[in-house]
């Protein structure tokens, strides 16, 4: 990630909207997500089908990659019996994950999480992102549709405007 790099001007956004009842994992149902530039900060609002598990283990988490794919990135959460576990970002093929200070704010089927901008900074101008969620470490949605190419699976544009 790039530390100190200038933040271009806050306000652009992009969503995923997605099919009801398409999860793998009922427990996991995404019904959107809205990702904001705030300044310093990339927000990202998951709006799930139901709350957050109160046993086993639950994520959310965001795929972010530049035009070619060539930087890739996991900004997650983590739950172990409905109490935080981790809160991260992790530069794919880089190393280490980075772990955040403080907590996302979990509201009944809303997860608000502030990711740093400079896990972002570096993609470009546009880039894709893709959301999905997980329960008991078993894949359990995608927002988008990741389609029938595994290879080259559907993703969103940040901003979408």
């Amino acid at each position: 990630m790039i530390s100190g790099a200038p933040s271009p001007a806050s306000g652009n956004t992009a969503t995923c909207k997605d099919s009801p009842s398409d999860a793998q994992i009922d427990a996991g149902e995404l019904r959107q997500v809205d990702l904001q530039h705030q300044g310093d900060e990339l927000k990202a609002t998951f709006k799930l089908a139901h709350s957050i598990p109160q046993t086993g283990t639950f994520g959310t988490y965001l795929g972010v990659s530049n035009a070619d794919g060539s930087k890739a990135r996991q900004l997650g959460v983590k739950w172990l019996d409905g109490k935080l576990m981790s809160y991260f970002v992790f530069d794919v093929g880089k190393g280490p994950q980075q772990n955040l200070e403080g907590e996302p704010v979990v509201d009944n089927k809303t997860v608000i999480a502030l990711f740093p901008w400079d896990a972002v900074s570096d993609l470009g101008a546009v880039w894709n992102w893709d959301a999905s969620t997980s329960v008991e470490g078993d894949d359990a949605e995608y927002c988008p549709e990741p389609g029938t190419d595994w290879r080259n699976p559907k993703m969103e544009r940040f901003p979408s405007n």
